[in-house]
């Protein structure tokens, strides 16, 4: 597989840290040296959250005691209530970070066979979504069944800039390379890896005009 620099699910994740109602903790750098359930060390959700704890509190993760469970078990709506988008909003605004949690690959044979797919399809799917976008921000014609979408749409364009989903190698740097530092400091990587090396060169090239 081969991957180019398109990301159709993306999730700001200080919303998945929860404490019991009763607990004293109202600062996440009081998890320091405290205990941790996760579902999995690779998921992609539990490396940023470990990456922001680590670079935005100061937690070291070596003294954290961590706890693996719920891999098997279904999900559950969660019923206490949380107030986590302004501290989100706020990490955006200081570090440019918005997770990415998947990314669109190609078949490696059909790249090797045809490598000028990969821009291609890059170019089509930025297209696919800038229609998206617009269609978003109509306010006549509901596009999804959320009241009042549009104006969230206008409220998540002031926020983020003209493109608040952004695909492309340069608009997603920062947050590429936090993940893969993050990635590499929690021994989910071998080696520390570079942006580039995630991408085929047909896509790196054009995003570096």
């Amino acid at each position: 597989m081969v991957g180019i620099p398109v990301f159709p699910s993306r999730a700001f994740r200080h919303s998945a840290l929860f404490v019991r109602e009763d607990d004293p903790i109202e600062d996440p750098a009081r998890l320091a040296g405290g205990r941790i359930g996760i579902p999995e060390w690779t998921q992609t959700a539990t490396v940023y959250v470990r990456g922001f704890l680590a670079e935005q509190y100061g937690i070291d993760l070596t003294t954290v005691s961590w706890v693996q469970g719920g891999v098997n078990e279904p999900g559950r709506v969660e019923g206490i209530p949380i107030d986590h988008r302004a501290v989100e909003a706020a990490h955006h605004r200081e570090t440019g970070i918005f997770p990415i949690m998947h990314l669109i690959a190609l078949r490696g044979d059909v790249y090797d066979r045809d490598p000028w797919v990969a821009m291609n399809l890059l170019t089509a799917l930025e297209e696919a979504k800038r229609r998206s976008l617009a269609r978003l921000s109509e306010a006549n014609t509901a596009r999804i069944p959320l009241p009042w979408a549009f104006s969230y749409a206008n409220e998540a364009r002031d926020t983020f800039g003209g493109d608040f989903w952004p695909y492309g190698i340069e608009p997603n740097r920062p947050t590429l390379q936090a993940f893969l530092r993050y990635a590499h400091d929690q021994g989910v990587t071998a080696r520390p890896l570079g942006v580039e090396e995630l991408f085929v060169p047909e896509v790196r090239e054009a995003y570096r005009i």
